[in-house]
């Protein structure tokens, strides 16, 4: 009888790093199942390996991506991962700006009926993603000028040129 490490979304990425992950590596869904005990496309294995996604962004950075319809899954070359880097940038605003609609909109409903500390969260929660968009959207501009009066308040480019 053998003891098998728990969760299993942890076990695939260690199974990805031991197979040496790298730009261009690539697996059928079938090898990710079997670590993860489901069937492929199925919700169980989609939300595992949305997990597994993350966790091997986090841990190696590498993003691991899905290719023919699920079947396969590939670490793109690093030029993708730059596009994936950029296309995430964009999405940033876009989703803060939603959010703080979605939340203006719940906090001016009359029929929403939140209790004050709900309503409180709500409202810190809103202005915490405004502040968060404004951050985002003036962030090269301050950066510029912060470049400009007080270079020592920011820190050196992590990337050497």
């Amino acid at each position: 009888m053998s003891l098998t490490k728990l969760p299993l979304t942890d076990r695939v990425v260690d199974a990805i790093k031991a197979d040496g992950v790298g730009y261009g590596w690539s697996k059928p869904a079938s090898w990710f199942a079997a670590i993860l005990m489901c069937k492929p496309q199925t919700t169980p294995f989609d939300l595992a390996m949305m997990e597994v996604k993350g966790k091997l962004e986090r841990e190696t950075g590498y993003y691991l991506s899905t290719t023919r319809k699920g079947l396969q899954y590939t670490v793109p070359c690093a030029e993708d991962h730059v596009n994936v880097v950029l296309r995430r940038k964009r999405e940033a605003p876009k989703r803060l700006r939603k959010s703080i609609s979605l939340g203006l909109q719940t906090l001016s409903n009359p029929t929403a009926n939140l209790s004050p500390a709900d309503k409180a969260v709500a409202e810190k929660t809103v202005e915490k993603a405004t502040l968060h968009l404004f951050l985002i959207t003036h962030a090269e501009r301050a950066a510029a000028a912060l470049r400009k009066f007080k270079p020592k308040l920011l820190p050196p480019s992590p990337i050497q040129r």
